[in-house]
């Protein structure tokens, strides 16, 4: 195929033929192959909030303020029931509560397909 080539004023000198070759699709590289591969090891500096529910309780604030040290809020999970564990707000996976070394910790039984 050939053109020709426009001037420095934008117009066209038709005295100088310029050869242009259709470009193909493998000359365009990977693209989102190429951005897939990147590791995620990139992303391990960044926070996140991870949150545990046990589970939830709606009450009204009428009862919400005559809570006190030692009151007992039931939730809506049975105490055998796994908990939620969220990451920004969204679950990821689910777990059961364990202790180690004296604190509470979570162990993953479950990774849920997300959102």
């Amino acid at each position: 195929m050939s053109m020709t080539a426009e001037g420095l004023d934008g117009v066209a000198e038709p005295d100088r033929p310029v050869e242009v070759s259709p470009a193909r699709l493998d000359d365009l590289g990977t693209g989102v192959a190429r951005a897939q591969a990147r590791p995620l090891r990139l992303l391990a500096g960044v926070q996140v909030d991870l949150t545990v529910e046990l589970g939830r309780s709606r009450i009204p604030v009428q009862d919400l303020l005559t809570l006190a040290p030692g009151a007992v809020v039931e939730l809506d999970r049975p105490a055998d029931a796994t908990v939620d564990i969220l990451v920004n707000g969204t679950v990821v996976a689910r777990g059961e509560v364990v202790v180690v070394d004296g604190d509470f910790g979570v162990r993953i039984t479950e990774i849920t397909g997300g959102p």
